[in-house]
C-alpha cells in the first residue's frame, strides 16, 4: 500500500512538494506517519496578522513575536 513507503522516501517527496500548498494537506491526511512529514512543510511558515503591532518590512523574528 502507498502508506507503507519507507520514511527515507517521504522526506524527499515532501521537500519536492513543499510549494504545492493545495496538495500538502491531502498528503498529511493519508496516515499518521505521513502527517508528521508533510505538516513540517505545510507549517514551515506561519503568518500572524494583528492590529496590535507593526513588524518592520512585514517580518517579525521569533524573539520579537515572543515579546
Amino acid at each position: 500500500m502507498i502508506h507503507d513507503l519507507p520514511p527515507e522516501l517521504l522526506e524527499p517527496l515532501s521537500l519536492h512538494l513543499k510549494d504545492d500548498t493545495a496538495s500538502l494537506p491531502r498528503y498529511a491526511r493519508v496516515c499518521r506517519q505521513w502527517q508528521g512529514v508533510f505538516e513540517r512543510q505545510l507549517y514551515r511558515k506561519v503568518f500572524v496578522h494583528s492590529v496590535c503591532f507593526k513588524a518592520e518590512k512585514g517580518i517579525l523574528s521569533e524573539l520579537q513575536f515572543r515579546r
